[in-house]
């Protein structure tokens, strides 16, 4: 076959004997029904018909309009322009709810003078065109009016390799819409990379939906099946979306050998498709389940693998591709004979465009999914888009192609082709395709992370949006998912952050604008550290979409500055009018101004309100300084400010220790720092249960063998290992509390965090049910019907949901908590009475009242004085809520942890904790504090297992249970332990670690904990690590503890050199520590 154009390519196929009858092309009707076909000689007679038609126009060269429905109409259209030498411009009929102008800006740039449609349209358009003069001047055309008769008079066109086929018109995501211009010669190309790593054979069959207005469509489900001369099988994408099994049921009942989708539709076919409808599959003919036009998710991959595998479907038919408009489709694809390779790497070094491979998935760890190789002559190149010069190994840059099916440019837009079209700075090789997309290369593979534009850069760090816009989609129940855009904006010469969301209708008329924006705030600072400079609440069905169903960030973008998105409500920070004394280079005159409680405050408001860009009038001195969503970074420069100015000693912390401006003030202008705010916290009120929960005539029968258990806290580190662990001690159902968007994404978050243990097993997913819901709100997130419904389902509650960090103040914690045990209670008194299992922690001991002091199981929790942690104030709070249910009839049980860490078999620990933070930040400063400060750590599994079997025996309810390792060791041993190991560190003063951590900088894994460190906490003017030794603290006695257990096998491993050897070496190989 010797084919240097398309035309070429049809009339071979039409005139080969054995191939010119037989059906090609076969269109189901509603995705089920064959309604129609095309064989290759038919389909060239009808294109031969239709060029003639045209060419009796004097078309040649002009561009044409494809507008048609699903269906073969548009293959003849599509053939009929190309053997008339026009160029083909596939569009898609405006719907009637649809403007026009994205039409009109393609028909406007194309300077189109005709328009292919059906007769059925004809009508609808005219009516539709008369709206807009320049789409009037349009000729449309009826094809399927055009008899063969009229193939006598068509005439070859003069065409080649470089001739234009078509334009494909971006989606405009980017800007105005742009004519991509696709030759012959580049399909061609094209066309045999797509056959050299497809590796079709005579039983090929393609089954496709996409919609043949998007290259991506065309050429697979069109022309790729004439040029390896094989079947496809063509269904309407709305039938797809209207009942996706329709899609898997062809390819079962066709015996399809490939198939190509995006990636929400291998979800969907998962959601939307019932264990009864999968069963009458056979996916063992799919040898090709091609991924692309969209990023695809790793999680996305393993949720098809695993519900389609049992019905034939084999992991290697799995693969991806990449590609774009301006390369016709294909740039890379996976190896259809192996797994999709799927890495984990760091996120700390991937915010700096660096890849590091890790070994084992962790929480410090993101997985990204490779877009495959290069194929034939075509050459991919990653490239410093700044410097133009190529990328180190395991570098992210931008994506750069060479490649025959490069096109060769945009329709009349010289100085966009210009912006695509590049050279290597250093040695001039080129030209290049510029895809705009950032990516790596690692060992071979394509990995392609985002798109340069949409990338959001600040404070020098890469922010995905999409990883913006799944936080935000998560964070409050009134947002619409997927429809949401996070894009930045430059304001004097600096990005800010602007999230647009829709909203979801059920919410519109009872719609708390500052409570939505406030919890988007919060979330992206709490999870990206970024501040937000804007929240556009949208009306639903508004944000701006392409015509595949993308959402379009640039459209957002201008949208936003040009105030014409269709608004629900929004919030937005003013700029700051600061009076020119308060600016920091005017510094010299603050420090003129009396240190006066007045001034204070002001000066106060004025530095958050520059921090966070809000106008000072907006900043409310007895607000809670939480609401204003101040990153790290942000209050820990204001303290140093503060304290450069008072030119005296404050803590890093001061704005997370104090609850408002007030507060702070009053503290700074009243005593020096050690008096602290405990004493505006009144812990007898905030101890105090609602009046509502209570046993009443309830009466609680215990039940040996649950049914059904419900569990907080299923993604947290102890949290996995209760689920494992209940899981396989009971036959119960464990109906998991978790935040998501959905039942799907909810119950991926619990496998994930399984796996990222090592615990998952596939057996787990019938048992495990995820509750949509929120520890930290009134009735758990939930309506009252499902409280009420889950009320009377469950039989026992375990409550290990908490919050854990070592800076922030009582109020921080509150919410989760507090408030949330205080919500568990609730449940627990309503319907019927379950017992809660409550996970607590020996921290509640904190007071210095318990100095030496040795506390059993049964001692009364009295004491608050001397009580420093935010955390700890919080776990004694709750706990006392949960003895004042007790007292009021409800069974109760609870555990007190210490420091929980890893597993002792395997080593698997959650290395975000503070205790692996030390170890890897004393190992960076090489030195360690040589203190008498005691190590209480108890393995994950001895824990776990502990409480799993002390709740199960009826004689447990009622009391209280110590989880701590009987024999803990000094941090001293932990020190020696690095240096054997072979680890440069050395041991110094306390004083001296204390100076040198002060030092570090942000990259050191102890830099968000200086506070914690060096804050003087006490009255004697005392540190965190001093008040920690052990001439400090009380001596926790778990003896009942160790009797309870003392029939099982169930112990406490000695913390000794082969646990921690057991640890390191996890440490180790999960990339979480560098080996000596």
């Amino acid at each position: 076959m010797n084919c240097s154009t398309i035309v070429d390519l049809l009339q071979y196929r039409s005139l080969h004997e054995n191939q010119k009858n037989q059906n090609i092309y076969t269109f189901l009707q509603d995705g089920e029904t064959e309604a129609g076909s095309l064989s290759y000689q038919e389909l060239e007679k009808k294109a031969r018909a239709i060029g003639a038609y045209l060419q009796s126009l004097n078309a040649y060269g002009n561009r044409v309009l494809l507008l048609y429905s699903p269906g073969l109409e548009f293959i003849t259209g599509f053939f009929g322009c190309l053997y008339a030498g026009a160029i083909a411009v596939p569009a898609y009929p405006p719907r009637p709810d649809q403007t026009l102008d994205r039409l009109d800006a393609i028909v406007s740039d194309a300077e189109a003078k005709f328009a292919f449609t059906t007769t059925s349209l004809v009508n609808y358009l005219q009516s539709r065109f008369a709206e807009n003069p320049k789409l009037m001047a349009v000729n449309l055309i009826a094809t399927d009016n055009i008899t063969n008769t009229n193939e006598a008079d068509w005439h070859q066109p003069e065409i080649n390799t470089d001739t234009l086929a078509f334009l494909q018109y971006t989606s405009g995501s980017t800007g105005a819409p742009k004519g991509v211009m696709i030759s012959h010669g580049n399909m061609m190309h094209n066309l045999a990379m797509g056959a050299a790593a497809s590796e079709f054979h005579a039983n090929s069959r393609t089954i496709t939906w996409l919609p043949f207005s998007h290259n991506t469509g065309m050429l697979t489900g069109v022309v790729q099946p004439l040029y390896n001369n094989f079947p496809v099988i063509i269904m309407s994408p709305l039938d797809f979306l209207q009942k996706p099994l329709r899609w898997l049921t062809a390819i079962s009942q066709y015996k399809g050998t490939q198939s190509l989708a995006p990636n929400f539709a291998y979800d969907l076919v998962c959601f939307r498709t019932t264990p009864e409808e999968r069963a009458t599959l056979d996916l063992s003919c799919w040898e090709l389940a091609a991924s692309g036009a969209e990023p695809v998710r790793a999680e996305t991959i393993e949720r098809f693998v695993n519900t389609f595998s049992p019905y034939g479907f084999r992991r290697e038919a799995f693969i991806v591709g990449y590609g774009m408009a301006e390369s016709v489709v294909t740039i890379s694809v996976g190896d259809k004979h192996k797994p999709v390779v799927i890495l984990d790497i760091e996120k700390a070094a991937f915010e700096q465009n660096r890849i590091v491979v890790a070994t084992n998935a962790n929480e410090r760890t993101q997985k990204i999914v490779s877009c495959g190789r290069t194929l034939l002559d075509q050459k991919i190149i990653i490239v410093n888009p700044e410097s133009l010069v190529q990328c180190q190994a395991e570098e992210v840059g931008e994506i750069w192609v060479s490649s025959p099916s490069v096109a060769q440019g945009y329709w009349k837009n010289e100085k966009a082709t210009q912006e695509i079209t590049a050279y290597l700075a250093d040695t001039h090789e080129g030209p290049f395709l510029r895809t705009g997309d950032l990516g790596f290369l690692h060992d071979g593979e394509l990995f392609v992370t985002g798109r340069r534009k949409d990338l959001i850069i600040i404070r020098g760090r890469n922010h995905y949006p999409q990883d913006v816009e799944f936080t935000v989609q998560n964070c409050h129940s009134a947002l619409q998912p997927s429809c949401n855009a996070a894009f930045s904006i430059e304001l004097e010469s600096e990005e800010r952050l602007v999230i647009t969301q829709e909203v979801k209708q059920a919410n519109l008329d009872n719609l708390d604008i500052n409570e939505v924006t406030t919890a988007i705030r919060k979330a992206v600072s709490k999870h990206h550290d970024l501040q937000v400079y804007a929240v556009v609440l949208l009306k639903p069905g508004t944000i701006p979409k392409t015509s595949s169903n993308k959402i379009q960030r640039h459209a957002c973008r201008v949208g936003f500055l040009d105030k014409s998105l269709d608004i629900v409500g929004q919030w937005q920070q003013s700029e700051s009018e600061i009076q020119p004394y308060w600016a920091p280079d005017n510094l010299e005159k603050v420090l003129q101004l009396p240190q006066t409680a007045e001034v204070i405050q002001a000066w106060l408001v004025q530095k958050i309100s520059q921090q966070i860009n809000l106008h000072p009038e907006s900043i409310d001195v007895r607000a809670s300084l939480a609401s204003y969503a101040l990153d790290s970074v942000q209050a820990v420069n204001i303290s140093g400010e503060l304290e450069t100015w008072l030119k005296r000693k404050l803590s890093p912390s001061l704005l997370w220790d104090y609850p408002t401006i007030e507060q702070l003030t009053q503290y700074i202008t009243g005593g020096n720092e050690t008096s602290n705010s405990k004493s505006v916290i009144d812990w007898d009120a905030e101890s105090i249960l609602d009046t509502a929960i209570s046993a009443g005539n309830l009466e609680y029968n215990h039940v040996s063998n649950p049914v059904t258990i419900f569990l907080t806290g299923a993604t947290g580190f102890l949290g996995a290992f209760l689920v494992d662990e209940l899981l396989k001690q009971t036959q119960a159902n464990i109906y998991c509390l978790v935040r998501s968007s959905n039942l799907e994404s909810g119950k991926q978050r619990i496998k994930n965090n399984l796996q990222a243990y090592g615990l998952w097993q596939e057996d787990y997913s019938n048992r495990i049910i995820p509750i949509l819901g929120d520890v930290s709100q009134p009735l758990l997130g939930l309506s009252a019907e499902q409280f009420q419904v889950i009320a009377g389902e469950i039989d026992v509650i375990y409550h290990s949901a908490a919050l854990l960090n070592y800076v922030y103040p009582y109020e921080r914690f509150k919410s989760v908590n507090v408030l949330g045990t205080q919500e568990i209670l609730r449940l627990a008194s309503l319907i019927k009475l379950k017992p809660v299992h409550h996970i607590s922690s020996v921290a509640v001991f904190e007071s210095s009242a318990y100095k030496q002091k040795l506390v059993t199981e049964s001692d009364k929790l009295d004491y608050t004085e001397g009580m420093y942690l935010g955390y700890s104030q919080s776990k004694w709070v709750a706990e006392k809520l949960v003895m004042s249910a007790q007292a009021r009839g409800i069974p109760v049980c609870i555990y007190r942890p210490p420091f929980i860490s890893g597993h002792a078999q395997t080593g698997v620990w959650n290395t975000d904790d503070i205790i692996c933070r030390v170890i890897k930040g004393c190992i960076k400063m090489g030195s360690i504090a040589e203190t008498e400060q005691l190590l209480d750590l108890s393995p994950v599994d001895y824990v776990s297992r502990a409480i799993v079997y002390l709740s199960g025996q009826k004689q447990s309810l009622g009391k209280a249970f110590h989880l701590n390792n009987p024999q803990p060791i000094y941090w001293t041993q932990i020190g020696n332990l690095l240096k054997s190991f072979g680890y440069k560190i050395e041991q110094i003063t306390l004083d001296d670690w204390q100076n040198k951590l002060e030092k570090s900088t942000q990259d050191n894994p102890l830099y968000p904990l200086l506070p914690f460190y060096l804050k003087k906490w006490s009255e004697e003017q005392l540190t965190i690590t001093e008040l920690y030794y052990e001439s400090r603290r009380p001596k926790i006695s778990c003896q009942d503890t160790l009797m309870a257990l003392a029939q099982t096998d169930i112990t406490c491993p000695n913390v000794d050199i082969q646990l921690l050897k057991t640890y390191f070496s996890y440490f180790i190989n999960s990339g979480f520590l560098e080996a000596p």
